[in-house]
């Protein structure tokens, strides 16, 4: 039986309008989450009693006091869609240099303003709505849909999506995750990365004769130079992350209206996206200026672009440190493979099909040079997409808002798109 995708889409999306996203995106962006420290109580307070209040029944998942994790769903049976979203913000940072209070969540001027707004308030406002409006068509056009809104997306998600993906919260058919993307840009894939840390171990002596001892930091700076020659190494991505890297040009196009990023930064993003990066972030070393050092640690952050893998740059590393055993050493304190989603997958032709009827011309694939919560249920075989309201240009930056426009455009497509998604089940065709 054919299932009719523009009765049920256009009845949602009727009922989307109805909701004030905007306004709860405002609320949320005052419920704050700063992370760290990483209490998201009372943005998950929020959340589930306004999911309570329209009758969903929401699942707290708390694995430390305030680290709360709120899940919901609807229908049954497959395919499984989640609509995912993290309720923590970096800091506010400099008070200072905010031209308004940073969890004020004004809406002024088309925009809705404070910390969070782009990273991720106004995706999780998105997707609440969504959900909403789908719980009474879910159950006609059938399948299972999941409303997922995790802490600790901006640490790494040990207690957020890296938790519930151990225990299986997670599995799934399908993924949109409401990072910000812009309504025009759909995020396929992520590069891995490769956190390491270098210590050197040198022989104090007095300052006035360094040639007694044997200079730490002179080590550290040492190694640190030959790791930085991995920096722009270039990889051989498979076919289909090549053809989205080789579209990803047109992107300086959109830019700056559309990204909120001049064009010679999308350049930049463009170009590391299929490039090993290298940033030396931290440095520890030394007593005392008159003492040789006896040890010195520096931290990496290495990307890692699709067609290498951590283990790879790993096995790089350690042939590039100097060859003086005991001096220096090298630890791992994070490793997260490049992950992908295929454009030739349901769940992008759902998305960009949906999206061609809602703004009348096909998005943009891109990769994104950083990591999201992606990685976690990519690793797990569930097809995910990045795609939601907001600039990453503007994310953690100061005086951070996102565009009404973007919440209601991004809103409608992902609203769409999952009933297209959920209507392609057990082989039939919809009309």
């Amino acid at each position: 039986m054919a299932i009719d995708i523009a009765r049920f889409g256009g009845r949602a999306l009727r009922e989307l309008e109805g909701v004030d996203i905007a306004g709860l995106c405002s609320e949320l962006v005052k419920a704050g989450g700063e992370n760290p420290p990483g209490d998201v109580s009372e943005v998950a307070g929020l959340v589930s009693d306004w999911l309570s209040e329209r009758g969903h029944e929401a699942r707290s998942v708390e694995p430390e006091p305030g680290r709360v994790n709120i899940l919901t769903q609807v229908g049954e049976g497959r395919p499984s869609l989640i609509l995912m979203g993290h309720m923590d913000v970096v800091p506010a940072g400099d008070v200072g240099r905010w031209s308004f209070e940073p969890f004020c969540g004004a809406v002024r001027n088309g925009r809705v303003l404070g910390r969070g707004s782009t990273d991720m308030k106004g995706g999780v406002a998105c997707i609440m709505a969504v959900f909403h409006v789908l719980s009474s068509v879910v159950e006609e056009v059938g399948g299972q849909l999941k409303l997922v809104l995790t802490c600790d997306e901006e640490t790494g998600g040990r207690f957020g999506a890296g938790f519930l993906a151990e225990r299986g919260f997670l599995d799934a058919d399908g993924c949109f995750i409401a990072e910000p993307s812009t309504p025009y840009l759909a995020i396929l894939g992520e590069r891995g990365l490769c956190w390491l840390r270098l210590v050197a171990r040198g022989r104090p002596a007095h300052g006035s004769v360094p040639e007694l001892g044997l200079n730490a930091i002179r080590l550290a700076m040492e190694a640190t130079e030959s790791i930085m020659g991995l920096h722009g190494r270039e990889a051989r991505p498979p076919s289909d992350v090549r053809d989205v890297l080789s579209g990803m040009e047109e992107l300086v196009k959109l830019a700056p209206e559309s990204l909120e990023l001049e064009p010679e930064a999308i350049k930049a993003f463009v170009r590391a996206c299929s490039r090993t990066t290298v940033n030396v972030g931290v440095i520890k070393g030394g007593t005392k200026v008159n003492v040789v050092p006896e040890r010195c640690e520096v931290e990496f952050d290495i990307r890692v672009p699709h067609g290498s893998s951590t283990g790879q740059v790993i096995e790089l590393v350690e042939q590039l440190l100097p060859a003086r055993k005991g001096e220096v050493e090298l630890e791992v304190l994070a490793r997260v493979e490049p992950s992908f989603t295929s454009p030739s997958s349901h769940l992008f032709s759902a998305l960009s099909s949906a999206a061609e009827e809602v703004m009348g011309f096909a998005i943009k694939k891109a990769i994104m040079p950083a990591c999201t919560d992606a990685h976690y249920l990519r690793a797990r075989g569930v097809p995910t997409i990045i795609y939601g309201p907001g600039s990453i240009g503007l994310a953690h930056s100061y005086d951070e808002y996102v565009l009404v426009d973007h919440l209601k455009l991004a809103s409608r497509v992902l609203c769409l798109a999952s009933v297209k998604f959920l209507a392609l089940t057990g082989g039939e065709t919809p009309s």
